[in-house]
């Protein structure tokens, strides 16, 4: 396997921030049928990124004789961190960010066992047959291009979650900036300025 260094690391970090964008906007859709900005101006998440490269420092790549502690490791994470940073922003910004309560074993209003173990599985799953994959490609990037990612592009999404954070906490709820519906039988009544329908084409319809 090939060594790894600290602009490897950064070029993970913007990955993981990307899929885990992609990867919430999946269960958004199956759960509220649209997809939308999750309180970010950028298609990153800074928190996936965070646990991507925190976890692989922690516990490093799962293998056959620890898979089982690995994946109970991740699920303990995955809940105190969604506990913590959920109540943090709850407490500070005065609104619930996220709900888990219809999920059956909720532990506060921001995880639940289910939603902590499926999350768990993603990650051991990653960790296991993504990780090394991944950043050995990365690893053989040119220098050049992992400079990019290791200051700018991590300032960049850095000061976009805090600008998120500070808009959340002036507005008191969501930083909601686009929406797109993809299932409209799941619309709430709640009203959005910014909100889109993604076009409904039947092709059986008679032209």
């Amino acid at each position: 396997m090939i060594q790894y260094n600290i602009n490897d690391m950064f070029v993970m970090f913007t990955i993981a921030s990307f899929l885990g964008f992609v990867f919430e906007n999946i269960f958004c859709i199956n759960w509220n049928g649209y997809i939308d900005n999750r309180n970010m101006t950028l298609p990153f998440i800074h928190g996936y990124g965070d646990a991507v490269t925190g976890i692989y420092m922690l516990l490093g790549i799962p293998s056959g004789s620890n898979i089982v502690m690995y994946f109970l490791c991740s699920f303990i994470i995955v809940c105190l961190s969604e506990i913590i940073l959920g109540k943090t922003v709850e407490k500070i910004c005065g609104f619930i960010w996220w709900n888990y309560d219809k999920f059956p074993l909720h532990i506060t209003h921001y995880t639940s066992v289910p939603t902590s173990l499926g999350f768990a599985s993603v990650i051991t799953i990653f960790m296991k047959f993504c990780f090394v994959p991944v950043m050995d490609v990365i690893a053989i990037l040119p220098l050049q291009i992992k400079f990019i990612f290791r200051i700018p592009m991590f300032v960049i999404l850095t000061f976009d979650m805090f600008s998120s954070y500070t808009a959340m906490f002036k507005k008191r709820k969501h930083n909601n900036i686009w929406r797109i519906w993809v299932n409209k039988s799941k619309k709430d009544e709640e009203e959005f300025q910014y909100e889109y329908y993604l076009p409904h084409y039947n092709p059986f319809r008679r032209r």
